[in-house]
């Protein structure tokens, strides 16, 4: 069956979103499908990463990524795996990913992004585990094991930023080589690369212009695919929102309860008109929203969990947030006055 038709078979859950590009996103559905299992024993078996022009969004099918996280919590607790342990790991991985990325000006090439792929992989099983586990601890659990989780995030917070502009540097690099469009080497897969490298081929510059401009990769099981047509059909089916609703909830990232209008900002980099008091929503935010986050009367998030970046700044700078709403973006609108209410976990539009 093509992976199209199985789209509408599922619950979508929306995970994480950014201006990725391709390379990175078309490495991580591997990782979330095939590594983590080996790992792990647990993984997530289907996932769906859009594409619009470089901006991507993940989903996972919703009850997965909660037996994988409970998965997890219940392999803590047998004592097979050791938290402490993976939140030094994180921070090691970080270290040895840094060294790498470090040397994206000088040595860039099929060695050092053989490097690069293999260090992001290790990182990915920690950088997953710290995330997902705290979601899934017990209050007790949760107080004695915060600190050191938050201190890992903390510390690899800008990793996945750093890997992007390698990726962007890497695509810079081919341009070099080959004349390509740059767009066009955005929308590489990590086996593209690999192929490149081995053998100096690539795809059609026009097939990989139309990937970037918008494309869907899916995994259901092993079976990968690349969506190209009826894109909006297929995301459709990936965001299935009521968007008259009145109110919607997520998880208190940060308590407090404030009004004021929304801004809705998907993209930070040269945004204009984000005023004082605006009410911050987005997809999830990267350490380059810090400017908006520290304007903003409270945030309002689609993904995230207890150790995202926007949950992880809230709590730094004590801004009420709400997180892991999924649909904020779908049923607000610019300018809606809204109460932020992040006692209750609740967004209410109030006109």
């Amino acid at each position: 069956m093509k992976n199209q038709n199985r789209i509408k078979e599922f619950i979508w859950s929306k995970n994480w979103s950014g201006n990725f590009g391709f390379i990175m996103p078309s490495q991580m559905s591997w990782q979330y499908t095939q590594m983590l299992k080996e790992r792990f024993g647990l993984g997530l078996t289907n996932v769906a990463i859009t594409n619009k022009r470089g901006y991507t969004t993940c989903y996972y099918v919703e009850e997965e990524i909660e037996s994988f996280g409970n998965g997890l919590s219940q392999k803590v607790r047998s004592g097979e795996l050791d938290i402490g342990y993976w939140a030094a790991k994180l921070k090691s991985d970080t270290d040895d990913l840094n060294k790498i990325l470090e040397k994206a000006d000088t040595d860039m090439g099929k060695d050092l992004y053989l490097q690069f792929k293999n260090s992001l992989n290790e990182y990915a099983n920690a950088h997953r585990f710290v995330k997902v586990v705290v979601d899934h601890l017990t209050p007790a659990e949760l107080e004695k094991n915060l600190k050191q989780l938050e201190e890992a995030r903390v510390y690899s917070e800008p990793v996945y930023d750093d890997a992007r502009i390698f990726t962007e540097k890497l695509a810079r690099y081919i341009e070099g080589k080959t004349g390509y469009a740059n767009d066009a080497l955005r929308a590489l897969t990590q086996t593209d690369v690999e192929v490149y490298f081995d053998k100096g081929t690539l795809p059609e510059e026009e097939l990989l212009k139309q990937r970037f401009e918008q494309s869907i990769i899916t995994v259901f099981g092993k079976n990968e695919q690349i969506i190209l047509k009826n894109y909006e059909e297929y995301e459709k089916e990936l965001n299935t929102v009521d968007t008259n609703v009145r109110e919607i909830s997520g998880q208190i990232a940060y308590k407090g309860i404030v009004q004021g209008p929304v801004k809705i900002v998907i993209d930070p980099i040269g945004y204009i008109g984000f005023n004082d008091d605006d009410i911050l929503v987005t997809g999830m935010t990267r350490p380059d929203y810090l400017p908006l986050v520290a304007k903003a009367a409270a945030l309002i998030t689609d993904a995230g969990g207890m150790l995202c970046h926007a949950a992880i700044t809230a709590r730094e700078m004590k801004k009420p947030a709400i997180i892991g709403t999924q649909i904020a973006t779908k049923v607000l609108k610019d300018g809606d006055i809204v109460e932020v209410d992040a006692e209750r976990g609740i967004v209410t539009i109030l006109k």
